[in-house]
């Protein structure tokens, strides 16, 4: 799952901007490619966001793609990933925050 990473750091908008464009799609999984086009997608609906808010994306996706359930939940498993892979890094942040030694 390194594509995680790559979804990970193009979840903030500069990255987007930045790095989206130049990314070979052969390169990527072909679900990993559809969750880039779905950022695009989330970026042009809220541009004033920086960041994609998992949650958002989600329901864009589960509203947009209702009758296509089998690629809808290979796509939501995805993002089901990111958003556990950001719980735990920002729980990591905390207790290394609270941690005696810090």
């Amino acid at each position: 799952m390194s594509d995680l990473l790559i979804l990970a750091a193009l979840r903030e908008k500069k990255h987007f901007k930045n790095l989206a464009q130049y990314l070979p799609k052969e390169m990527v999984d072909p679900s990993t490619s559809k969750i880039i086009n779905w950022y695009t997608i989330y970026f042009n609906l809220y541009p004033d966001h920086e960041v994609v808010d998992l949650n958002i994306l989600a329901t864009l996706i589960n509203i947009r793609m209702a009758e296509d359930v089998t690629r809808k939940k290979e796509l939501l498993d995805i993002i089901e990933h990111l958003s556990r892979s950001e719980e735990r890094r920002v729980g990591k942040e905390c207790r290394s925050r609270w941690s005696p030694y810090h």
